[in-house]
């Protein structure tokens, strides 16, 4: 498999160092961004082949529609996205999925394991 470029959104340091470990073990290459406008500019100084966002970035909650959506106006609507956050709220959730992002409920380690390895099947 190729090496992906793949932008994580993550305001955690615990879970920062879980999504490096977990990316870089398959073989890509991990771009953080540490907070929402972090993200937001990370987005801009894309294309990244897979985009992976927290849902609650500090005080900003029910972060993600917004990531997505700009993701979506600056790169364009043929992109993989995954929501990794432990608490999404349920409208928050049908509103990630209606924007064609999968949700991935963050309890372990190895929850973004298979859903990477999928998004590059």
């Amino acid at each position: 498999m190729d090496q992906k470029r793949i932008l994580v959104v993550e305001d955690s340091p615990d879970w920062q160092k879980i999504a490096r470990k977990v990316i870089e073990a398959q073989g890509h290459e991990m771009t953080l961004a540490a907070n929402f406008h972090d993200g937001e500019r990370a987005i801009a100084s894309g294309p990244f082949d897979l985009y992976v966002f927290d849902n609650t970035l500090g005080a900003v909650r029910n972060a993600s529609p917004d990531l997505i959506e700009a993701v979506h106006l600056l790169v364009g609507r043929d992109v993989k996205i995954i929501v990794y956050s432990a608490d999404l709220p349920v409208m928050t959730r049908k509103r990630v999925e209606e924007l064609g992002a999968q949700y991935v409920c963050k309890t372990t380690a190895y929850d973004l394991d298979e859903p990477i390895r999928t998004a590059f099947a």
